[in-house]
């Protein structure tokens, strides 16, 4: 799910989007290309992450009360 829309990201923005692969001690997220497509592009992928986090938050909630 992550790689599509980051890849949707890219093409609706235009931008190059460089995440570090697992492995990597790099941590650092890159995006280029004009101001406007890296605005835009860093404001999606927050909500993106924050939308995981709430994902995440939700999953182990309810592994926690057993429902």
């Amino acid at each position: 799910m992550m790689l599509c829309t980051v890849a949707k990201i890219k093409k609706e923005s235009g931008v190059s989007i460089r995440i570090p692969s697992d492995d990597s001690s790099d941590a650092v997220v890159r995006i280029e290309g004009t101001p406007e497509g890296v605005a835009c592009a860093k404001q999606q992928l927050i909500d993106l992450v924050e939308k995981m986090v709430c994902i995440i938050c939700c999953l182990l909630y309810v592994t926690e009360c057993g429902c």
